[in-house]
């Protein structure tokens, strides 16, 4: 079964995660940034996104009630893709607890690395980009390899 964690940064970027269970207490938290101009182009974004879980016989994803996963496009493209949509409840982020901290980590982590290179606030889409990356290739707590293998099988 493969489980997909939404949420929508406003301030930077849509961090879509994907959790994995190939085997048992086998997780696999991969971080994936899509940069968007609004929230308006979140259902292109998933659309390019979903293809990840196609040939899965369980498919589902667990995002907020915000308007940009709850509207007639989004709902089509579910029910055509055959994948279940849960939703939490509204204003309750720790029902989607690990995307919110994904989003906090990948945020804090590009801030972090602008202020140490001195670089002004313009380059912040190119630094969650290489946070993002940075992330997916360091080794976690609760995984015995790095979130690209588990994800792909290869580092």
């Amino acid at each position: 079964m493969k489980l997909l964690r939404l949420d929508t940064n406003p301030v930077v970027c849509t961090s879509l995660m994907k959790a994995n269970s190939p085997s048992a207490n086998m997780t696999c938290r991969k971080a994936f940034v899509y940069f968007l101009k609004s929230k308006t182009e979140t259902l292109e974004a998933f659309q390019e996104f979903a293809e990840i879980l196609t040939g899965e016989k369980d498919k589902r994803f667990t995002s907020d009630k915000g308007k940009e996963y709850v509207n007639r496009q989004m709902k089509q493209f579910l029910c055509r893709s055959d994948i279940h949509h849960e939703m939490t409840v509204p204003d309750n982020p720790e029902q989607n607890g690990l995307a919110e901290r994904m989003n906090r980590t990948v945020v804090e982590k590009a801030r972090s690395m602008l202020c140490d290179a001195h670089l002004e606030k313009r380059y912040l889409a190119e630094a969650v980009a290489t946070a993002s990356y940075v992330i997916n290739q360091s080794p976690t707590k609760g995984l015995p390899v790095t979130p690209e293998k588990a994800f792909t099988g290869r580092q």
